[in-house]
């Protein structure tokens, strides 16, 4: 009788995503190697998931040998993550993010990946991934976007017997730059809710954010249908993501009267606003009609009032496509 051997996973981040990872994986049988900045996070996950999960010194160690890499860490760290990554990685191995955000510069997630590493199996995950879902043994779903068909097959594999119902597409950049700017419409629309906006001018404000989301997606080359899907339109559904949850707290506190400087320095580790400010730089240049994002980022960083910067979008025509 032969055994075989489970797939050793290195996950990057000792947070809410990559505990759940981390959970999932263990429960699945995979054998876990995790790394997080502070290795009490990583002990306690690691105790809370049970067998299977050693906790790594470094990234190093937790990347060598491993067949996937799961980086789960804000987009603001990832770059530093992936170059201690790169000092070990190979290029048969497979790399996935859940990253929502981009860099300075206007680069993806996995663009920064792949300049800091060997790696080109490159997946990232998007979609609802409603982790208390998993914390409570109901399905999880995510949409994966990759290029290689070897990026699919790990994933069915690691979650074959988890309640995970993973939906692959090629569209790489559609599903990053859906997560990215879901969590600018968030914004938005705890902006409106700050100001006393009904659920009606919230629900229009996350529609107009997915169409931009569309537009800037076009210009990189990703595909319609994307957006349309479960990275795009099943991202707005459950509304429960935890990045989004907490761009929208941002937005709340700003319009209910905070400045936003101070808002900002108080969730220092979110994405949405770099993605505000990049995705309007990004637009400007190649002459996109961004008009919530242009707002977001008016409010974020130019000082403008939230309610006149939300009129403005609400008064115009959402007659788009995608």
């Amino acid at each position: 009788m032969t055994t075989t051997t489970p797939p050793r996973v290195a996950v990057l981040g000792a947070g809410k995503l990559g505990g759940a990872v981390t959970a999932l994986l263990a429960r699945a049988g995979a054998r876990v190697s995790l790394w997080a900045r502070r290795p009490e996070a990583a002990k306690q996950v690691a105790k809370e998931a049970g067998k299977g999960v050693e906790v790594a010194a470094s990234v190093a160690d937790a990347c060598r040998g491993a067949r996937l890499l799961c980086f789960a860490v804000p987009v603001e760290g990832l770059r530093e993550v992936a170059r201690a990554a790169g000092e070990v990685t190979t290029g048969d191995q497979i790399a996935l993010h859940a990253c929502r955000g981009v860099e300075t510069g206007f680069v993806l997630p996995s663009e920064i990946i792949r300049s800091e590493t060997c790696l080109k199996k490159l997946g990232a995950l998007g979609g609802p991934l409603y982790l208390d879902d998993a914390a409570h043994g109901r399905p999880l779903v995510a949409a994966v976007g990759a290029r290689f068909d070897d990026v699919f097959r790990a994933v069915r594999v690691l979650t074959a017997n988890t309640r995970v119902r993973a939906h692959p597409t090629h569209d790489l950049i559609g599903v990053e730059l859906c997560g990215a700017i879901s969590n600018v419409a968030q914004i938005a629309a705890g902006l409106a809710e700050g100001v006393g906006l009904g659920e009606t001018d919230q629900g229009t404000l996350l529609v107009r954010g997915l169409a931009e989301a569309a537009q800037l997606g076009a210009a990189r080359g990703a595909e319609a249908a994307t957006f349309l899907g479960i990275a795009g339109v099943g991202d707005l559904i459950p509304r429960q993501v935890t990045s989004t949850r907490r761009n929208r707290h941002l937005g709340r506190e700003i319009g209910q009267g905070m400045a936003a400087a101070h808002a900002m320095a108080a969730h220092a580790a979110l994405e949405g606003p770099v993605t505000a400010r990049e995705a309007r730089t990004l637009g400007d240049r190649m002459g996109l009609k961004l008009p919530l994002i242009q707002a977001v980022d008016d409010v974020l960083w130019r000082g403008a009032a939230p309610a006149e910067a939300l009129e403005r979008v609400l008064t115009l025509d959402l007659s788009l496509s995608f």
